[in-house]
């Protein structure tokens, strides 16, 4: 028989076996879980930082061009033509910042010049610069080959070109970004795996071949590029090499297991409580460090194996702590200066908001940043840029802090009053800083803020912050401190923008007619329509303030489309009462390159066909600068379809003989500039007439804007000007007034003739 001390050694030792086995399978799968949540943690920091570095190489990829955007050399070369130097200026730049792609584009984004061939990416980047004039980015793929690019407009004042740089996104760049993200980095060009930082992944043929083996992690990385189906960016690591120092745990955990299953028949109640008991702190530790809280040491015991594993968790600890703690410093930092980044500044003015803290802001612009790296070079600037940083500090409050939030812009945080920060930072720029050899001597201007009263949080503080840097730049004064209302044009734009994307569908606007006069008869030959808009919201909105807006966000065409519908219907309106010879409708240049638009015109035309009044349609020279032979060819259309063509605004921008003789006008507007002041401006008055001679050289009929008086008529017809428009004949009013108004003038004027059909 088996003895009762046997029965419950046995019985004792069965149930210590089958709760070890359950405790090691728990660590094992554990510690499985917590490798697999590190390794994806760890993918997901480096993309962060991965991301944070290619946004610091656009940055500094635009502040670069814009450098050269704003050269006046460059701009007047762009402006004459002029190849030879323009190939010398890009290719000089380029090679100065160290760009390995180099471009000039038109405005509406045709490439004239390239150091490499961007067919494959020609539609996407023309259709990026078109869309706006503001500095943009991209990530493309030009002759095979990845590249990082920033498109910066070249203003004179208007937009006249755009210039682009860009740096080679090679193995080079690859082991670059490995080095900080801690990752394998992979690049795929056309469906193929093109570069990567490691010759196993080469291996491979495809990311999908990557992804299906169980030798890789893969984390695909979002780019802004051109075209996502052409260029891909992923991060790979190694589950072996992550999940190694759990590797070694479960190993430790399995020799324990079999440690004490050897020892547990001859001292099974020992052993539950020396063995069962520790393993259950150590499961609590995996899955502590497995969420992340890396904080509290896992605890020591006597026993050798076991004080071994929780060493070898608490060295494991540490090394992501640290290893995370310092990806996260890369990730709120500037890499140049050391100092936070917009990223960082953003999250530690959040904690002040957050605790209703009061302290003083200034953005400081270093005005001369871009003169200074001209003259002693980039490396130069990064090299003492942190010098410069440590040496504000020191001259600031003990709880201030200074962020570097643009490439030649810094923030500084301040509890100190805001004169006495705005003291501190002109007397510490105010003498020359040394800097190696040399003395450099900063220009600054800055915008200062006291908060919480004047923003409720970091986004309202900065936009505001730059208003009130503008204001000092506009003023010329080193500092300006920002006032409420300040931003209110801001956002007032963009609520007008917001109203814009609906206002044919919301009402508000109306058609207003200004009559236009022959010099020689009086008779009224024609009207002006003139768009006007009422919001119920905003009220009076004028056209210089939503004309410019609406061709800057796209909305320019529908609001010509509301134009000719509700000036074809006032047409007929008019023709019950008035015999009209011709309404003239402005055309943006946006319309005049719109072939969709044209057509719609051509079509307009066809409905009024054998009608008394037609159609003439206004256009400027704007649309000539952004694309002359399509702007043309649609002339040429309109004139063959019977619309009546004017040149207005003539003089007031790229005027040229070259292309006027070109277009198929028949009229000619000189501006009201020149014709308001036109009794006292002698000037004014050369101007003028040697306009209407050229214009009668070529046959053209003129129209004289802005006829305010009787001298300035008389004057007008004394110089053989056909047309003239202005309050001295009669303001723009609504068709139910035009109508009275021109019955009343015919009237007056020409009592024996019958006015109407």
């Amino acid at each position: 028989m088996t003895s009762l001390r046997s029965q419950l050694v046995l019985a004792f030792s069965g149930l210590l076996v089958a709760a070890l086995v359950s405790i090691t399978w728990v660590v094992i799968n554990t510690t499985r879980a917590a490798a697999d949540n590190f390794a994806e943690r760890e993918l997901a920091i480096a993309e962060k930082v991965f991301i944070e570095q290619l946004l610091n190489n656009q940055r500094q990829l635009t502040g670069r061009a814009r450098l050269l955007a704003e050269d006046f050399g460059f701009r007047k070369a762009i402006a004459t033509g002029e190849q030879e130097t323009l190939i010398s200026v890009l290719a000089n730049h380029g090679d100065r910042v160290g760009a390995t792609l180099v471009m000039l584009a038109e405005p509406d984004g045709k490439i004239v010049l390239a150091s490499h061939n961007l067919d494959a990416s020609d539609r996407r980047l023309r259709d990026v610069m078109a869309s706006g004039s503001n500095a943009t980015s991209q990530i493309l793929v030009a002759e095979g080959n990845a590249f990082q690019l920033a498109l910066v407009p070249v203003m004179a004042p208007n937009l006249i070109a755009w210039v682009g740089l860009g740096f080679a996104i090679d193995q080079a760049a690859l082991d670059a970004l490995k080095a900080i993200t801690k990752a394998e980095v992979a690049l795929e060009i056309g469906g193929r795996l093109s570069l990567s930082t490691t010759a196993q992944i080469h291996r491979k043929t495809s990311i999908a071949e990557l992804q299906a083996s169980a030798d890789w992690l893969v984390r695909q990385v979002k780019l802004d590029t051109s075209d996502p189906a052409d260029l891909n960016a992923y991060l790979l690591a190694s589950p072996a090499e992550l999940s190694a120092p759990f590797a070694q745990l479960q190993q430790q955990m399995q020799l324990i297991a079999v440690f004490a299953l050897v020892i547990t028949i001859a001292a099974a109640v020992m052993l539950a409580k020396s063995i069962a008991q520790p393993i259950g702190f150590l499961v609590s530790a995996a899955d502590r460090i497995a969420s992340g809280d890396y904080d509290k040491p896992v605890e020591q015991f006597r026993s050798e194996e076991l004080g071994r594993l929780a060493k070898a968790l608490n060295a494991l600890q540490s090394a992501v702590k640290h290893r995370e703690a310092h990806i996260l410093h890369q990730a709120t930092h500037d890499e140049e200066s050391g100092l936070l980044n917009s990223y960082g500044l953003r999250e530690a003015l959040a904690e002040l908001f957050k605790d209703d803290k009061v302290f003083s802001f200034s953005l400081v612009s270093l005005e001369n940043y871009s003169r200074i790296s001209d003259l002693y070079g980039y490396s130069f600037v990064r090299k003492h840029l942190p010098v410069l940083a440590e040496q504000l500090v020191q001259r600031l409050d003990a709880d201030s802090l200074v962020a570097r939030v643009a490439r030649d812009q810094l923030a500084v945080v301040a509890k100190q009053p805001i004169e006495s920060l705005n003291s501190a930072l002109a007397d510490a720029m105010a003498a020359p800083w040394p800097a190696g050899q040399v003395q450099i001597q900063w220009d600054i201007k800055q915008g200062l803020m006291a908060c919480p009263e004047a923003a409720a949080d970091s986004e309202q503080l900065l936009r505001r912050a730059n208003v009130a840097l503008k204001q000092a730049r506009l003023r010329n004064i080193p500092a300006f401190t920002y006032q409420s209302g300040l931003d209110e044009q801001y956002l007032r734009k963009l609520n007008i923008t917001q109203r814009l994307q609906r206002v044919t569908e919301t009402g508000g606007l109306e058609l207003h007619y200004q009559p236009q006069s022959c010099l020689s008869t009086r008779k009224i030959v024609g009207v002006e329509a003139l768009l006007r808009w009422n919001d119920p919201e905003l009220g009076p909105v004028f056209p210089d303030e939503f004309i410019p807006l609406a061709e800057e966000t796209g909305t320019i065409s529908s609001l010509t489309q509301w134009v000719l519908n509700q000036a074809l219907n006032d047409i007929k309106a008019l023709a019950l009462d008035y015999r009209l010879a011709m309404v003239s409708i402005n055309l943006s240049a946006n319309d005049l390159l719109d072939a969709t638009m044209i057509q719609k015109l051509l079509a307009a035309q066809l409905s009024i066909a054998g009608s008394a009044t037609q159609l003439e349609f206004e256009i400027t020279e704007t649309a000539l600068v952004q694309d002359a032979d399509t702007a043309v060819h649609h002339l040429h259309q309109m004139e063959s379809a019977g619309i009546g063509l004017a040149m207005d605004d003539f003089g007031t921008g790229y005027s040229s003989l070259s292309q006027l003789k070109r277009l198929p006008v028949s009229k000619l507007k000189i501006d009201k500039s020149f014709v308001l002041s036109l009794v006292d401006d002698a000037d004014d008055q050369s101007i003028v007439k040697a306009t209407i001679a050229m214009a009668k050289a070529l046959s053209l009929k003129v129209i004289a804007e802005g006829v305010e008086n009787q001298v300035s008529a008389q004057l007008l017809q004394q110089w053989g000007c056909d047309v003239m428009q202005g309050y001295y004949l009669a303001k723009p009013m609504p068709l139910n007034r035009l109508i009275q108004w021109l019955k009343e003038y015919n009237e007056s004027h020409f009592p024996q003739e019958t006015v109407g059909n």
